[in-house]
């Protein structure tokens, strides 16, 4: 079977639905913020490289651990979980076969204790996961 990255389109599907993505998180209200002085551009070169990897297609030496990336961030479930329905609702829009969305999806999905940072003692440690 082909990889998800041929399967999905190859790189010029990936940075399509990455450019599609950084619009709406970038814009939304509750994660928007996240976003605020960051170059989107460069972010989305990054992001692309990254699920390139992620969907067993070519490497880039330039993406960096996801946890390394997120740390210090505070990320909660909830702000995960809209992130993950804004790149769900861009897979749509491009569409995205719903077989391929689910597959993305559950990748992503288990990137979510990388990103998301809790602690039993109710403050944030970016290492704990």
């Amino acid at each position: 079977m082909a990889s998800l990255y041929d399967r999905i389109g190859g790189g010029q599907a990936i940075l399509l639905a990455v450019n599609v993505f950084y619009d709406k998180v970038s814009n939304h209200p509750v994660v928007g913020h996240y976003f605020y002085n960051l170059d989107i551009d460069k972010l989305a070169r990054k992001q692309a490289a990254f699920l390139s990897i992620a969907f067993e297609g070519p490497l880039d030496d330039e993406v960096r651990g996801l946890r390394e990336a997120h740390a210090g961030l505070g990320i909660t479930d909830a702000e995960f979980d809209i992130v993950a329905n804004c790149l769900e609702e861009t897979l749509v829009e491009i569409e995205v076969d719903e077989a391929l969305r689910k597959e993305v999806l559950g990748i992503v999905e288990a990137t979510r204790k990388d990103v998301v940072q809790r602690s039993d003692s109710g403050h944030i440690d970016p290492y704990e996961g």
